[in-house]
């Protein structure tokens, strides 16, 4: 075996032998045994410096594209919910913390699920992994949920919190009582409060608790709040009896203008809804007719409940309004209607039941009625019908195969598939 000597390296070669056998490819064998090179430690150690600095330069470009979302908050958040993770509960059923717990205080935060009774505050997973539970002192507690985060106040008083599952974030008291609040994805919230010398004032603070934008509201009284996710603007309903009648109005606010962007008014109507989605549509829910109003045009699509008596309603980003209707004005004989964000009915359902809770996600809708959970897609099909309980007060999905429900005593969680 001999060695040929080149700078830097040393190359085998391979003794030739005199074959006459050709191989299948009909070429000679020693074609075949030409020198070759080897792999060698400086070889490898250049190409492992290539793969860290194109890596290096991804991560580079990445953290120039996302560099306005990351703070520290956020990443400890991350840390705690995908590192560490949340840990296994008990599973559901499990017990409802407190004495009683109004249905607008059982929501979702992402996909863990938020109690708010007349004691505490609780998050629970979707094993029933208790991931908070602080006490609160509101006589009247009401909250509002984002992605992470969830704001907790006193309706007619002055207290309010900002929570995640770690911790309370802010706890303070506003001068004036609380008429509605609303939080978004980034942690920016607002509060409606009252205020003396005008009818209501808004005021909103960024994720460090900083006022960003207030605005005092002199023609209707403000009621009810929700705020864009992408932190531009707010939409805001309002009522005033005029001429001897209700007028309701909606307004979209922009933080970059003094004064509102546009003022819808509404006669003979009354808002027990408002939510802004996709940052670009508001949903108003009232007790006459439900609007979906395009911020950029300015369009409004109505959908009129013709003299029935709304009894639940449920708003989702994606599947647009799943609407309860009552035949007889008393809560019985309802109609299940499914609403798109174009403000198109996609589905009538005579039921000819008493509906307790609806609950839409995506292409389905489900409702109780008589203790049994009753699913459908948006066509009118069937999915299924399931136990409930007698005791079910309210159902909320959690995705379209899993809901949530809430008992008198206790959650449920069931299987929509």
């Amino acid at each position: 075996m001999n060695f040929k000597k080149r700078k830097n390296k040393y190359e085998k070669i391979e003794r030739k032998v005199n074959r006459k056998t050709l191989s299948y490819e009909d070429m000679p064998l020693e074609d075949y045994e030409q020198p070759r090179s080897k792999i060698t430690w400086t070889g490898i150690k250049k190409l492992f410096k290539a793969m860290m600095i194109v890596a290096a330069a991804c991560a580079v470009v990445l953290l120039i594209i996302s560099w306005k979302n990351i703070s520290f908050e956020r990443t400890v958040e991350w840390i705690e919910g995908e590192m560490f993770g949340t840990g296994i509960g008990d599973g559901y059923p499990c017990p409802i913390s407190g004495t009683n717990v109004l249905y607008n205080n059982f929501v979702l935060m992402d996909d863990k699920l938020v109690v708010a009774s007349d004691t505490s505050f609780s998050i629970l997973s979707t094993t029933a992994k208790e991931l908070a539970n602080r006490q609160h002192s509101y006589s009247t507690p009401a909250v509002k949920t984002s992605k992470n985060k969830a704001i907790l106040y006193s309706v007619g008083g002055t207290g309010y919190r900002v929570e995640n599952k770690s911790a309370t974030l802010v706890k303070k008291n506003t001068e004036e009582k609380i008429l509605s609040a609303d939080i978004n994805n980034d942690g920016t919230y607002a509060l409606l409060t009252e205020a003396t010398g005008y009818l209501s004032r808004m005021v909103v603070f960024t994720s460090k608790n900083e006022q960003r934008y207030k605005y005092s509201f002199a023609d209707y009284y403000a009621n009810l709040i929700s705020l864009s996710n992408n932190n531009k603007k707010a939409a805001v309903s309002g009522f005033s009896a005029v001429n001897g009648g209700l007028e309701s109005a909606v307004y979209i606010i922009d933080f970059s203008e003094e004064k509102p962007q546009q003022t819808f008014k509404f006669d003979d109507e009354f808002f027990v809804a408002i939510d802004f989605i996709r940052n670009d549509r508001i949903v108003a829910v009232g007790d006459k007719a439900s609007y979906i109003i395009d911020v950029e045009s300015g369009n409004i699509n109505k959908y009129s409940y013709n003299n029935l008596t709304l009894t639940n309603y449920s708003i989702d980003e994606d599947g647009g309004l799943a609407l309860s209707l009552s035949i007889s004005g008393d809560g019985n004989r309802c109609n299940v209607v499914s609403v798109n964000l174009d403000g198109e009915k996609t589905m009538e359902l005579p039921t000819q039941k008493r509906i307790i809770s609806i609950s839409n996600k995506d292409d389905k809708v489900v409702y109780i009625a008589e203790g049994t959970a009753y699913c459908y897609d948006t066509s009118g099909t069937l999915i299924g019908a399931f136990g409930a309980g007698n005791d079910a007060g309210k159902i909320l999905m959690l995705d379209k195969n899993t809901a949530y429900i809430m008992g008198i005593n206790e959650i449920r969680q069931i299987s929509l598939s």
